[in-house]
């Protein structure tokens, strides 16, 4: 009986099975032979901005990159005094890069910086920083074809603001062809010009872009300057999952915009909103949503979603939202309905586990935390469960036996 090898497996059946690796062991497997390295570079380079930092890691992967740096671009950063390697690299490590952190890529910059024979300060540092910043993206852009998520920081402590924003469009594809937007705790309510070439990003990205897919926003308000530059994003992208996280203490004079994403959203999840300052009827016309969240939400009570049409979920997820009884229950009653395949509820009350007997007979998977025994029937009557996760602050030793 012969056994097949790995190397002579598609090379994406081997890709797949790759990917289930740290990196400690990918790296490992780049000695094997030349197959292994051949397929596993791409896979280490598809992110290598990681959130792991040191002298060692930074210098490592900036003079990499360095490396591919052609001759014009090597020109730019002669006042760095930077010692370049004239040997030409194995790969071409920047066209393999699929995702680009800003900070994590800026982070590295400052680490490899620090490494330099002449140390810089003042001026120099800066100005070396922006040359190296600017370098590193235009080579990435330009040579990437691959290039599919990007996350960003603007309110981090020490934000270093993005290059110019004539790089994003210059060449093609470049971030034409991204699919991910990651934009973490970002300030809306001063406008800073060390964040200018930010702005302007946000400006073009609505646009520039043909085909983000996912959307994550973790925002401090809503009622902030570059409001109307994340609704242009969910206005002309063709968004398909959304997360976002606002810490809201004021009303939201407009909606979040959804409505126009009614024939492509299918997932989203909405963390730590105030629904008393946010109007939720838009959900109603989210004709191809199958996933929806409400992650540590508040004011579940002040949340009015009226229909005459049910939506035809198959996740629901409502997790330690601050409500009364009834308000749980009618978001469940009508949120809810035989399309569910999956829910998830903390600390569900026994009127909502009837509700869900009674309105969700194919449920599969069920993940609840209780407080009273009198939910138990209700589950045990769900023919189609296969997956139970429960929680409880209650004892019920006694019932179960």
């Amino acid at each position: 009986m012969s056994v097949m090898s790995l190397p002579k497996l598609p090379i994406e059946c081997f890709d797949n099975i790759l990917s289930f690796l740290d990196n400690k062991s990918l790296y490992k497997c780049l000695f094997v032979n030349r197959y292994y390295c051949k397929v596993i570079i791409p896979i280490i380079w598809r992110n290598p901005f990681i959130k792991q930092f040191s002298f060692y890691i930074s210098r490592s992967l900036i003079k990499t990159l360095l490396a591919c740096l052609n001759e014009d671009e090597i020109s730019l950063l002669i006042p760095c005094t930077i010692k370049f390697i004239i040997k030409p690299p194995l790969f071409e490590y920047e066209g393999f890069i699929k995702k680009l952190n800003h900070d994590c890529c800026v982070e590295h910059i400052e680490q490899f910086i620090k490494t330099l024979p002449e140390l810089l300060s003042g001026n120099d540092y800066t100005n070396c920083r922006e040359k190296l910043i600017y370098s590193i993206y235009n080579m990435i852009i330009q040579k990437s074809s691959f290039l599919e998520e990007f996350e960003i920081n603007v309110a981090q402590k020490g934000y270093v603001d993005l290059p110019k924003s004539s790089i994003f469009t210059t060449y093609e594809p470049g971030f034409k062809n991204l699919s991910s937007l990651t934009i973490f705790n970002l300030d809306l309510i001063s406008n800073d010009t060390k964040r200018k070439n930010t702005t302007k990003f946000l400006n073009m990205i609505s646009t520039f872009c043909n085909g983000i897919v996912n959307m994550e926003l973790w925002i401090k308000s809503l009622n902030g300057i570059y409001v109307k530059q994340y609704m242009d994003i969910i206005k002309f992208q063709p968004l398909k999952r959304i997360f976002m996280y606002i810490d809201n203490s004021e009303k939201i004079v407009f909606n979040l915009g959804l409505e126009f994403r009614s024939e492509t959203l299918k997932e989203l999840i909405l963390d730590s909103v105030n629904f008393k300052y946010i109007n939720l009827s838009f959900i109603s016309k989210l004709k191809c949503l199958e996933l929806l969240e409400f992650l540590y939400c508040k004011g579940l009570n002040h949340c009015e979603i009226q229909s005459e049409s049910k939506l035809n979920l198959k996740e629901f997820k409502l997790w330690y939202c601050t409500s009364t009884e009834a308000s749980m229950e009618e978001i469940i009653s009508y949120l809810c309905n035989e399309s569910l395949l999956k829910l998830a509820v903390s600390y569900i009350t026994p009127k909502a586990a009837e509700i869900v007997k009674e309105s969700c007979p194919n449920i599969s998977s069920l993940c609840i935390q209780i407080c009273s025994d009198s939910v138990i029937p209700f589950i045990c009557e769900l023919r189609s469960l296969k997956v139970l996760n429960i929680g409880s602050d209650y004892r019920i030793d006694e019932f179960i036996g």
